[in-house]
Parts: C-alpha cells; sequence; structure tokens
C-alpha cells in the first residue's frame, strides 16, 4: 500500500518533469533515472515494514486488512497514504494545466488558416493517449485507496462499535480494483490488448460466449 502510493506519486512527478521540461527530462540517463525514481518507495516501504515489526503486540485483529492490520503506534502511516494520494491528485491537474496552456501557445503561435503540422499533430495525439492512460491509473489508484482508508478512519473513530465493524467489512472491497487497474485500463484503451484479452477470456468462460453468440440475432 505504502509502497504503491509512493510509486504514483513519483510517477505523477516523473509526468510532470516530462510535461514542463521535456528537453533536459529527455537527456536524463534511463537506468540512473529510473533508479533513483524507485529510492522513495523502497525506503518508506522498509521504513512501513521495521516500523509495523517493531511496534507488533499479541493484541487480536478484528480484520486482517493492508488497512487495519497495522499496530496502532504505526497507524499514521495511513495518514501518510493519504496525503501521497492527494499529492498525486495535485500535481495530475498541474500536468493537466500545463498541458492546456501548451496546446494553447501552439494553436496561437501557428498562423490562422494554417494546418498544425504532422509532427505537431502526432505530438498532441500522443499527448492525449499518455493522459487518458495515466488520469484512468490515478483515478483508479488514489480513489480506491484513498476512500478506503479514510472511510475505515472514520469507522474506527466516529461510528459506533457495531456499526464500524460492519463498515470496516466491506471497506477494503474499495481497495481490491486497485490490484488489477492495467488490466482495465489496457482493455478501455488499447485495441490489441482487448483483442488479447477477448481471446483469453474465450479459452477461460466458452460457455459465457457460447451463450452471448446463441443470443446474438447476427
Amino acid at each position: 500500500m505504502v509502497a504503491q502510493s509512493v510509486m504514483f506519486f513519483m510517477m505523477a512527478v516523473d509526468y510532470l518533469l516530462a510535461v514542463s521540461m521535456p528537453l533536459k527530462h529527455h537527456l536524463l540517463s534511463s537506468v540512473p533515472y529510473v533508479f533513483y525514481m524507485c529510492i522513495p518507495s523502497f525506503l518508506l516501504a522498509s521504513f512501513t515494514v521495521a516500523t509495523s515489526v517493531f511496534f507488533m503486540n499479541d493484541d487480536p485483529l478484528d480484520f486482517c486488512t493492508p488497512i487495519q492490520a497495522l499496530p496502532q503506534n504505526a497507524e499514521w502511516l495511513t495518514s501518510v497514504v493519504n496525503v501521497l494520494n492527494i499529492g498525486v491528485l495535485i500535481v495530475h491537474l498541474s500536468v493537466i494545466a500545463l498541458l492546456g496552456t501548451s496546446r494553447r501557445n501552439r494553436k496561437a503561435l501557428t498562423p490562422r488558416g494554417q494546418q498544425e503540422s504532422a509532427d505537431t499533430r502526432s505530438l498532441t495525439s500522443e499527448d492525449t493517449k499518455m493522459m487518458k492512460s495515466f488520469t484512468m491509473l490515478v483515478t483508479v489508484f488514489v480513489c480506491s485507496w484513498c476512500f478506503s482508508t479514510i472511510i475505515t478512519h472514520i469507522a474506527l473513530k466516529y461510528l459506533p462499535s457495531g456499526l464500524s465493524l460492519a463498515v470496516q467489512t466491506y471497506t477494503v472491497i474499495l481497495a481490491l480494483p486497485t490490484y488489477c487497474q492495467c488490466y482495465f485500463v489496457s482493455y478501455i484503451l488499447s485495441p490489441r490488448h482487448r483483442s488479447a484479452y477477448r481471446k483469453q477470456q474465450r479459452i477461460l468462460f466458452p460457455c459465457l460466449f457460447r451463450t452471448s453468440e446463441r443470443n446474438d440475432p447476427t
């Protein structure tokens, strides 16, 4: 949970750097750059594990989920996760604003009546595709983890015991989509992946596809 939150934040920062200073970003050496971007995620995840082990006790747990399993002295880490998730949203909105400003500037520099060059249109198309993919990833991840941890905090602190246990029982469901978000993003946005997934689905669930083919009037 913590490692993923930091990783998404670093991905958002990387995207912001790519949009705000594309030439310098392009000249960065790939392997060291990726390594340095992964360090914060590794450090915070290691710190979380060490803290959880240090404060671990024999008290019974009502639930053993990534959110509720942390010892009480380490529960502040869920607040760190929420701050990182909100930070991802802020950085992402900044990227959208920068892309919008860049697009308006390109249109302003293009003489009236003259079409944009093929390279410019290709660049705009790539920006749009990347933004759609990243937006969907951010939306699924941030909404799932952020909502799940916030609702858990509210249930623990402000709800009666019986209702709190009922809410916590199902809150973790909100966090589940984050573990399979790449499947849904690639299925929705990539025709090539969608075709491959459909072939796989026909093999895994042949009965469902036979039924749908019988019901298809064509």
